[in-house]
């Protein structure tokens, strides 16, 4: 038995250990994972910032800040860098500023109009209730049989889960302060990694040259780059999406003179960058506001949605984000299903470039092979017909050579 297979053993022997050990302690598994999982969440939180914002970065970088490249001086170099890290959050900030412009005046109003109009949308949604549970003989813990609201009882069984859930509370405090100092981090790192990225880039192809065959580094630097590709037209085309489904709504809503068109625009532009189920969740919530100003155009705007919506999924969708990521309309749509079955809204996200990603190498894959078989083919027919060409020669030259044996010994025959 050589060395290698020696080793083949060994390490599959502790990989069945390992596995083994594992299933038996599922619990502290998950723990550690858990616990890993934690310390990672800043580094991988702020990588993700770091991979959306060289988008917008590169762009800059790209349309707006080429003129400084004539100059050869490193030092110009890191300027270009400082002022398109600047200007990309400049970017980011105006965003959300133009966002708040338009939606804080909104949820005023929202606001005001829920405090007319809630009092009078829970009475009637009291009295439904009440009734509903009279015709059905239905009894509840806190209305007694006249109908009424037992309000000791009520405000007893809310102390005690107030007191039961303290530690809930101090949980959630705990979490809230957390994800703030995590946020910061991720922030304060994505920011190195925008001002390095070359020489990160350069670090890790100079580690995989050093450890790795000058081919499968080629292979893993292809990958790399048909990732970034593929994420980086995900995320313009999903915000380009967003945008163009936002405008859609706003103007829709104007014309059908629906309430809070500018709040309801915004946020189902905002839910829409969820890909496919995004603009269903920012409707929910749009018409929960028109239901408390009107509830017959609250019915009305979900027919309008409805509409929105079969244009959004069939030709906005797989035209836009599709057709920026080489993916067809059918397949983008059976990704993020699959996806979002899978892992929630984080397979939402993360499903369209994935899978544009495996489908150019699969594509590629199958284009390679065909023409190697194609090629094969050419070659087989090529010997085919070399070989069946030095056939017909080599009869040709045998039937010569027999015609003139032939006509030999006829011409060598004496005259009587």
């Amino acid at each position: 038995m050589t060395k290698k297979n020696i080793l083949f053993i060994f390490s599959l022997a502790c990989l069945v250990v390992v596995l083994a050990v594992a299933l038996t302690h599922l619990q502290q598994v998950g723990t550690f994972l858990t616990w890993i999982g934690d310390i990672f969440t800043p580094i991988i939180l702020g990588l993700c910032m770091a991979f959306v914002l060289n988008v917008i970065m590169s762009t800059i970088e790209k349309y707006l800040l080429f003129w400084l490249d004539r100059f050869k001086k490193p030092i110009w170099q890191t300027v270009k860098r400082a002022i398109g890290i600047i200007l990309t959050f400049v970017v980011v900030a105006g965003f959300v500023y133009l966002v708040a412009l338009v939606i804080i005046p909104a949820v005023t109003e929202f606001i005001d109009i829920a405090v007319k109009e809630l009092p009078v949308f829970f009475e009637k949604g009291y009295n439904w209730l009440i009734a509903f549970l009279a015709k059905n003989d239905i009894e509840f813990e806190f209305i007694d049989i006249g109908g009424k609201i037992k309000w000791t009882e009520l405000v007893n069984k809310v102390i005690e889960w107030l007191n039961l859930s303290t530690d809930r509370v101090v949980s959630v405090t705990t979490g809230i302060f957390s994800t703030i100092f995590d946020l910061i981090l991720a922030l304060i790192l994505s920011i190195y990694v925008l001002a390095s990225k070359e020489r990160i880039r350069r670090f890790f192809h100079r580690l995989m040259k050093a450890i790795l065959p000058s081919k499968n580094v080629k292979w893993i630097e292809k990958v790399s780059k048909l990732t970034y590709d593929s994420f980086a037209s995900f995320i313009t085309g999903q915000f380009t999406e967003a945008i163009v489904l936002g405008l859609l709504c706003f103007f829709g809503m104007l014309i059908f003179k629906f309430p809070l068109a500018s709040v309801v625009s915004v946020v189902i532009g905002i839910t829409a960058l969820i890909p496919i189920f995004g603009a269903w969740i920012g409707g929910a919530v749009g018409t929960l506001f028109i239901l408390m100003y009107d509830p017959v155009k609250a019915f009305f705007f979900i027919i309008f949605l409805v509409g929105l919506q079969q244009i959004e999924t069939n030709i906005i969708y797989p035209k836009i984000v599709g057709d920026s990521i080489g993916l067809p309309g059918l397949i983008v749509l059976a990704c993020v299903t699959v996806g979002g079955g899978l892992g929630g809204v984080a397979g939402l996200l993360i499903s369209v470039p994935v899978t544009s990603v495996v489908y150019t190498l699969i594509k590629e894959f199958v284009d390679v092979t065909l023409e190697k078989k194609r090629l094969e083919k050419e070659r087989l027919l090529a010997l085919e017909a070399e070989r069946a060409a030095t056939e017909e020669q080599a009869a040709t030259h045998e039937a010569s050579v027999g015609e003139a044996s032939a006509e030999t010994p006829a011409s060598d025959t004496p005259a009587n």
